[in-house]
């Protein structure tokens, strides 16, 4: 997969998963060129909105440090989602790779780019129910700086034969990855629920008895937790025309 789009699939679903909301199904998604601007160089992590009120994180995508700044802002959520699309514009420029951006009908949206030297960036920005706007800032070095192998939530190792696509682990252990798993959805569901009960934790009953009874190809959904309460969940999805289905390990932070 095109690194751009790679970076763009992984970045929106672990949004989806951290709680901003962004609209998938109906987005506008446009991938849009660079303009000429002449500019040099790579700037430092990502800065939020001037008067925003935010902190500072870390986390790690593919295996690379990652700094994450997550915040609230007055101002309107179209308004600072066009902020970072421009900024994006800028560090493209000069390089292969168009910037993307995916607009949310609520309002606001998600812009994805990788700099010219390989460092990636993705702005998620969701409108705030009450006032503003809510906003989440993610910044990975250029390869090379401090990258590491790529690793699953919770340290867990993929099932045999599967290809880890995305993954993004706080230093909790908790997180997301995405894989790609040869077989049906019910048999890629059933080798990523071995993973995790081997660490402690357990799917809801009903649902695994419902992935022993459905035959159909279909979407699966394993609800995972362990003594203390909710953990996450496994969804696995058939991959239609041969292709390996899609599985997606959600672990959550211990509440």
């Amino acid at each position: 997969m095109h690194l751009a789009a790679r970076w763009l699939a992984g970045a929106v679903s672990a949004a989806a998963f951290v709680g901003f909301g962004l609209w998938v199904t109906g987005a506008d998604v446009r991938a849009l060129s660079p303009a000429r601007l002449g500019l040099q160089g790579d700037p430092g992590p990502l800065l939020p909105p001037e008067g925003a009120r935010w902190t500072v994180g870390a986390r790690a995508i593919d295996g690379a440090p990652a700094h994450v700044v997550e915040g609230t802002t007055d101002r309107e959520a179209g308004a600072v989602l066009d902020d970072y699309a421009a900024l994006a514009e800028r560090e493209v420029e000069g390089s292969r790779a168009p910037y993307l951006r995916q607009d949310d009908p609520g309002g606001g949206g998600a812009v994805l780019w990788v700099t010219r030297s390989g460092a990636r960036r993705a702005a998620l920005v969701q409108a705030d129910a009450l006032r503003g706007a809510r906003f989440r800032l993610i910044s990975t070095p250029p390869p090379g700086e401090g990258e590491r192998a790529a690793r699953m939530p919770l340290d867990l190792e993929p099932p045999a034969g599967a290809r880890l696509v995305f993954s993004t682990v706080a230093a909790d252990g908790s997180g997301f990855a995405l894989l790609e798993v040869h077989g049906s959805a019910r048999s890629a569901a059933r080798r990523a629920l071995e993973r995790v009960q081997a660490i402690g934790l357990v799917a809801d009953p009903e649902a695994v008895a419902a992935l022993e009874e459905d035959a159909g190809p279909g979407q699966v959904a394993l609800p995972l937790r362990d003594a203390a309460g909710p953990r996450g969940v496994i969804l696995a999805t058939a991959g239609g025309g041969g292709a390996p289905a899609r599985v997606t390990l959600s672990i959550q932070p211990r509440s």
